[in-house]
């Protein structure tokens, strides 16, 4: 999948966030809960506590299943 809508006007590719403007495509902060089918390769697993999480470019993702499919859903950004 190149482009998920994870919102009203929210996109996902690759890792980036993206809201539909009137001028077009900006990137923007990801929304919280937001759930996505699709991780960049370069993703890491991170544990925290005994959960495993995974973070591409600070942002931090939990793996769930939707109608038995495997997602990714943001709980939240890696603090450095």
């Amino acid at each position: 999948k190149s482009m998920e809508q994870v919102g009203n006007e929210t996109f996902y590719v690759k890792g980036i966030f993206y809201k539909k403007g009137t001028k077009g495509y900006a990137v923007t902060k990801q929304p919280q809960g937001a759930i996505v089918y699709g991780l960049p390769y370069m993703t890491d697993v991170v544990t925290i506590g005994n959960e495993a999480y995974y973070e591409y470019l600070g942002v931090l993702y939990k793996r769930v299943f939707v109608q038995g499919e495997q997602a990714f859903e943001v709980v939240g950004e890696l603090v450095q």
